[in-house]
């Protein structure tokens, strides 16, 4: 019968097991597109970014509402994205533009709309009406996927 050997402790496979548990939140920044919503007030000649960024703390890993709610609110971003990828690629064979009813129809952009109203409350947006977009960026390139039309806050609808 062979004897068998002590198997030896490898601090580098520790650590890879390790990460595994506890994976870096930028991670699909570094590998895909990460985007950012931002807006433009009546007579406005540049675009101001919404901040979606929430401090992490160690003892906050596993219950931090306030990151919580902000990942959700992004999410609504990015699923708008994926329901205008979906109309794009429906229509290719088309050569008109997607209306902006079509658009305005989509529950995500509801949603779009609701989350910028909020957002924008509470950094005191002063004016009723507003126009967005939607910027993607890679490590190498940044793309402007969406302009809407002016929107009304006060009714959450297109002018």
């Amino acid at each position: 019968m062979t004897k068998a050997t002590p198997s030896r402790f490898d601090f580098k496979l520790f650590l890879h097991l390790i990460r595994a548990l506890f994976p870096r939140w930028d991670f699909f920044e570094q590998v895909a597109y990460t985007f950012e919503l931002k807006f433009k007030r009546p007579g406005a000649n540049f675009w101001e970014t919404l901040d979606f960024n929430q401090s992490r703390r160690p003892l906050t890993l596993f219950f931090n509402a306030n990151c919580n709610f902000q990942l959700a609110q992004f999410n609504v971003i990015e699923h708008f994205v994926q329901d205008l990828h979906e109309i794009q690629n429906r229509d290719a064979h088309l050569t008109t533009e997607i209306s902006s009813d079509e658009i305005a129809a989509l529950t995500t952009f509801k949603m779009l709309i609701g989350l910028l109203s909020v957002k924008l409350q509470a950094v005191e947006y002063p004016d009723d009406s507003v126009q967005f977009k939607i910027t993607a960026y890679s490590p190498t390139e940044e793309v402007d996927i969406y302009y809407s039309d002016w929107i009304n806050l006060q009714t959450e609808g297109p002018l």
